[in-house]
């Protein structure tokens, strides 16, 4: 809508072209090209928005690591959310129940998909890759559709040659029909267990997970499996540990009490996993657990929701202090957000030059 008021359409459709150009001198280039053919309107707005170009164009955010959130589509998905049903004449308490119940939904579609993806493993066949096959247990479904696809690119490719330098190897990657095109993966290994691998594209830096060439090297050193090296936990199925969750708080709150539980969780995983080959240690462990939440559970009758600052997502609504009596507010009735956007005036001037 911003770009809209300052460009007419020529001039917007190349400037949406632009954002998505990925080199640095192809984007400058066309950033000269576009500013010389005229057009361009408010010649401010272009400046500033050259000046920002690294926050927005794609070839100065390529390499960067943005968690997926190069846009603001999942606020405006949430926004998108909040305005269903939303009216004008909705008093405050109506509307502190119509957010709640819209984060009621989210939170109850969020249990869903974790439910569906924890207890099902996405559909390989018989003869699929043995890689392919390990991804579909490690990975969630729509990361595993990614890894797929470069475990698929595999049989286009072949490791040409390979050498060792100082406790790692260097293999070269080319094309089966051409091997002219060809490109260098780094394996690193201690001792005769595999460490890491490295390849130039910077996919498992970029996007966390591995590229078709490092499955190549890993289908040439004999291995059936995804190596733990090239799995990052916030992609597989057990980045969600399975805890006693209360859908009535944010999850996303600070604090120091949730930042110790994530790192005893990290620990706990593995230690749990080993204790679980042992009935004795199994049991020692259970009783252990046990004696920690008879005490957690006295010690949460004295918890006052002020030391906390920001309350934390373990903490359960029925420990807050309540008032006694409680007052419904006056209900006040407003205006309401208008039924039409009021049009800026550069914008009513061209609809009606048309």
């Amino acid at each position: 809508e911003n770009m809209s008021r300052h460009l007419h359409k020529p001039k917007l459709d190349e400037l949406r072209k632009l954002i998505y150009e990925t080199m640095d001198e192809e984007f400058e280039g066309r950033w000269a090209d576009f500013k010389e053919n005229g057009g361009t309107g408010n010649g401010q707005w272009i400046t500033l928005m050259y000046r920002l170009r690294e926050k927005w164009a794609a070839a100065y955010t390529d390499e960067k690591y943005l968690l997926g959130m190069r846009s603001n589509q999942r606020s405006e998905s949430l926004n998108s959310k909040l305005h269903t049903l939303l009216k004008r004449n909705m008093s405050l308490m109506c509307l502190v129940k119509h957010v709640k119940l819209c984060i009621q939904r989210l939170h109850k579609k969020e249990a869903q998909l974790d439910a569906k993806s924890t207890n099902s493993v996405p559909f390989c066949r018989i003869d699929a890759d043995p890689l392919e096959k390990d991804a579909a247990r490690i990975y969630t479904e729509v990361v595993f559709k990614k890894v797929r696809a470069q475990i698929r690119l595999i049989t286009g490719l072949e490791v040409i040659s390979g050498t060792n330098q100082d406790g790692s190897s260097l293999y070269v990657v080319g094309l089966k029909d051409d091997n002219e095109v060809w490109d260098e993966v780094r394996v690193t290994f201690r001792g005769q267990s595999l460490e890491g691998v490295e390849y130039h594209c910077r996919k498992m830096e970029c996007e966390d997970i591995p590229c078709s060439h490092i499955f190549v090297v890993l289908k040439f050193l004999g291995l059936d499996t995804i190596h733990r090296c090239c799995v990052v936990d916030r992609w597989t199925m057990g980045a969600k540990a399975a805890f006693r969750s209360y859908r009535n708080t944010d999850p996303n709150v600070w604090s120091e009490h949730m930042v110790r539980y994530r790192s005893l969780r990290n620990v706990g995983s593995d230690a749990f996993f080993e204790a679980a080959g042992n009935p004795e240690q199994t049991e020692r462990a259970m009783d252990f657990l046990k004696g920690i939440l008879d005490k957690g559970s006295s010690s949460h009758e004295n918890i006052v929701a002020g030391e906390f600052g920001p309350v934390p997502t373990h903490f359960l609504s029925s420990n807050q202090p309540l008032e006694k009596r409680v007052l419904d507010p006056d209900e006040i009735r407003g205006k309401g957000a208008p039924s039409k956007r009021r049009r800026p005036f550069r914008e009513t001037l061209h609809s009606n030059n048309k």
